[in-house]
């Protein structure tokens, strides 16, 4: 989360309607003096805190979101500390399926799920993240062409889908 504030914080003067909504469970591996460092960090920005949401929480916010940001894995060496990365990504499935546009991390299973450029972006630095973001904002035909791709491409991961496919195999 410090990383995607970060990059928000150098570009959001040039998104000034936008927001950074940051949902995550504090339950696993965090501190309060960790939170409390993000939420310095973020300072004045518009930056939202969902705390612990449950799925229904998180549906509402993908549905409201344009754009999906995950730095899951990020500046992680895959083949020393694998499991730090993504290795599925159902976050960004379930964002997908609700028309957010992902931006993630070109790490772990991130690049099994997303098709560059055609159902979103992968990145591997910060000035990426930053300038796909800033591209997109300005290209709405674009962002919403990327968006039906999106959810498209989301129905791919479907349970229904997972199990035909697991019948295939068996």
């Amino acid at each position: 989360h410090e990383i995607l504030i970060k990059s928000f914080r150098k570009i959001y003067k040039q998104i000034p309607e936008w927001k950074l909504v940051l949902a995550g469970n504090t339950n696993i591996g965090s501190t309060d003096e960790s939170f409390a460092r993000l939420k310095n960090l973020a300072g004045d920005l518009p930056v939202e805190f969902v705390i612990n949401p449950d799925l229904t929480d998180l549906k509402k916010l993908y549905s409201r979101a344009s754009v999906f940001w995950s730095a899951s894995g990020y500046g992680i060496i895959e083949t020393d500390e694998p499991e730090r990365v993504e290795h599925f990504g159902m976050t960004v499935v379930e964002a997908m399926s609700a028309g957010a546009v992902p931006i993630i991390v070109n790490s772990g299973g991130h690049p099994e799920i997303i098709t560059h450029g055609e159902d979103g972006f992968l990145w591997d630095n910060l000035d990426q993240l930053e300038k796909t973001t800033l591209d997109l904002v300005a290209d709405k035909k674009r962002l919403s062409y990327i968006s039906k791709f999106s959810q498209n491409k989301a129905k791919m991961f479907s349970e229904e889908k997972f199990k035909v496919k697991l019948l295939e195999i068996i």
